[in-house]
């Protein structure tokens, strides 16, 4: 198993997805740790955007 979330330490402040973005929790930060977890490579879907 792999934790994934902020250090055990004073963070940085700033707008939340930039704050996401920086710690790897966004999507692209998490589909980056579930790929080096598992050891494999998967195909990138150009468009991950929500159909609302």
């Amino acid at each position: 198993f792999t934790r994934v979330g902020i250090p055990d330490c004073y963070s940085l402040v700033g707008y939340p997805e930039d704050l996401y973005n920086y710690y790897k929790l966004d999507a692209d930060g998490i589909i980056g740790k579930v790929r080096e977890v598992m050891g494999k490579d998967f195909e990138e879907e150009e468009n991950w955007e929500d159909g609302f």
